[in-house]
């Protein structure tokens, strides 16, 4: 074997382990949080009357979020089983959106909230956000837009959940 084959296979080598590496660090702490979550309760938060009069309701988002988290394999909690489990997990949905003469201007979170207990109370539980996505800010003249930007942002809590919770 030459030497420049050699050089080759040790820098792919190298390159492999580097990027198994990275794959492994990419598992943020709030990731790790989601190992051994049963599934979740959806809350999407009220949108303006008047964005829903133009196309954009509640019922849509929740109805979105809960196909794709279905679709997805994880479990969508009613109300009674959220209530149920011991912290209570509820992945939130916020879609704050006012119309201007520009167009709508938004922004988008994605949540779960959990109860935990902490060191100093150790038998109080209290709401706590377990994990967030990164979120979007954005002006666009289409709902629909900003619709799938929220399914999008989904994702990424789908994808977090998945690298801990394989299927």
């Amino acid at each position: 074997m030459n030497t420049y084959k050699r050089i080759g296979i040790v820098i792919g080598v190298v390159v492999v382990c580097a990027l198994v590496k990275l794959e492994a660090l990419a598992l943020s702490d709030d990731t790790k949080r989601l190992r051994g979550l049963n599934g979740v309760g959806v809350v999407v938060e009220k949108i303006a009357p008047q964005v829903e009069r133009e196309g954009l309701s509640q019922t849509q988002l929740r109805t979105d979020m809960e196909v794709k988290l279905r679709l997805a394999g994880i479990r969508v909690l009613s109300e009674q089983e959220t209530s149920r489990m011991p912290s209570q997990p509820l992945l939130y949905l916020n879609v704050s959106i006012v119309k201007t003469q520009a167009g709508y201007v938004f922004a988008i979170r994605v949540a779960l909230e959990e109860k935990v207990r902490t060191l100093r109370h150790f038998n109080m539980p209290v709401p706590a956000k377990t994990w967030e996505g990164t979120g979007a800010l954005g002006i666009n003249s289409s709902l629909s837009h900003i619709r799938n930007t929220a399914k999008v942002l989904l994702d990424e809590f789908i994808k977090a959940y998945l690298a801990v919770n394989p299927k």
